[in-house]
């Protein structure tokens, strides 16, 4: 097994820490967590959901470009939902390949997640026409009854 060293260890051996050294063993980042934990699992437990995973997909878009939507989830109709998170900004390459997908496999719903500070989730649909400007409302995500 390798030695694992944190980034302060590294740092007081003179050694530069890669930028994943912290990164926890699941590979999320602290949006991903918090939206699994703050989101996700109670909207489980609740019965709003019957299952959901982190990156299960990878889309083709076209040559070698892919998208890979963070989570995964299925409503009890069966309908399968794809999410894409952001934090506090969008790159413009994210936004085109979100609406790519979307448009490519419309059979999916696609929902584009924002975090919105202390105050919860921001929700956009995504479809074949791109990002909608106005948010909506989706019960499991705003935490209201199903």
């Amino acid at each position: 097994m390798p030695l694992r060293l944190t980034t302060a260890q590294a740092r007081a051996l003179g050694i530069r820490p890669s930028a994943r050294a912290d990164r926890p063993a699941d590979g999320m980042n602290r949006l991903e967590r918090g939206f699994r934990d703050a989101v996700l699992a109670p909207a489980l437990a609740r019965g709003q959901l019957l299952a959901y995973w982190r990156e299960p997909l990878r889309f083709r878009l076209g040559g070698r470009c892919s998208f890979c939507p963070d989570f995964a989830a299925i409503e009890p109709d069966g309908r399968l939902v794809l999410i894409e998170l952001k934090g506090g900004w969008f790159r413009d390459d994210a936004k085109v390949k979100t609406k790519v997908a979307a448009a490519l496999y419309p059979h999916f719903g696609w929902l584009l997640v924002f975090r919105e500070g202390r105050r919860g989730w921001s929700v956009r649909h995504v479809d074949s026409r791109g990002i909608r400007a106005d948010p909506i409302i989706v019960p499991w995500i705003n935490g209201g009854p199903p």
